[in-house]
Parts: structure tokens; C-alpha cells; sequence
């Protein structure tokens, strides 16, 4: 059963160490949450996605590897719409700053890798970054239930 939420906010924190075997315990966690909004699973598992790529980016580029740090994880589910926030001690890196890879380009379609943000940018509805006290990175997605990525596109020099 779900729990309907209406007019409220709720907000849940966990740490997790930066492993690559940690990422599916975090996106049980962010699964939770988008239920919770009442996301449906096409919606969810876009989220789940988007939110993966995101840590094993920071895993990987980030801390260079496994067992280096840790990634704080909050959802803010609210009737409309979550936000997933993303901290992590790496050194900066910006994803809102890189340029936008086109699955259109025939001559990298076929080259593996390098897609993450790529499908940050197209599951979830906004993507934001800062640094914080110049010792973290703070990733912040969001994606709102009413949105239809498929029927119009959010302007992406806002993302």
C-alpha cells in the first residue's frame, strides 16, 4: 500500500561507502522514494538510472575507485515531485558543465562509455551542481511527476 502524500515534505538521509556494490543498496533507497510520489516504474527506473550513472561517476572519476570515500544520499519526496541530493569529498567536477553528448552522432554512437551524464540529463528534469565550503561536491536531481519528458522537452540551458 502506498502512502498518499499531500501538502507534506519528506526528507530522508543515508551514507553509504563509495563502492560499486553499495550503488544498489542507494537505489533501493532512492526506488523507495519515488513510490512514495507515486512515480510510475518507467518513471522510477529512469530516476534509478540517472541517479546509478551519477555514482558511478563519482565512484570512478571522482574517487578514482572504490573503498576512497563515501556518498551522502537525501531524497526530499513530495506530492508533486523528488529531488535526490548527492554530496561527495572528490576532488570538483562540474557534470552540468560538460557538453551535451548526442546520440545522433554517428561517428560515437558505437563507442562504449561516456553516456552518464548524457542520461542524467534526459531521466531527470533538472540537474544542478555546486561545491560546498570548497570540500564537497553536491549533485541535485530532480523530477517532477507532472512532466512528460516524451511530449516536450524542459529548456535545457536551465539544466
Amino acid at each position: 500500500m502506498r502512502m498518499e502524500i499531500q501538502n507534506q515534505l519528506f526528507i530522508q538521509t543515508r551514507c553509504f561507502a563509495a563502492t560499486y556494490a553499495n550503488i544498489e543498496a542507494l537505489l533501493a533507497f532512492v526506488a523507495q522514494a519515488s513510490h512514495l510520489v507515486g512515480f510510475d516504474c518507467t518513471a522510477a527506473d529512469g530516476i534509478q538510472l540517472a541517479v546509478g550513472e551519477a555514482c558511478s561517476n563519482i565512484i570512478k572519476h571522482g574517487y578514482g575507485g572504490e573503498g576512497s570515500g563515501e556518498i551522502i544520499c537525501t531524497c526530499w519526496s513530495q506530492a508533486t515531485a523528488l529531488a535526490v541530493i548527492l554530496r561527495d569529498w572528490a576532488p570538483p567536477f562540474d557534470p552540468t558543465a560538460q557538453p551535451m553528448r548526442e546520440p545522433a552522432d554517428p561517428t560515437r554512437r558505437l563507442i562504449p562509455g561516456g553516456w552518464g551524464i548524457f542520461l542524467m540529463r534526459h531521466f531527470v528534469d533538472e540537474l544542478y551542481y555546486w561545491r560546498e565550503n570548497e570540500t564537497s561536491n553536491v549533485l541535485f536531481l530532480i523530477k517532477h511527476k507532472e512532466r512528460n519528458r516524451w511530449q516536450s522537452q524542459p529548456d535545457k540551458q536551465a539544466m
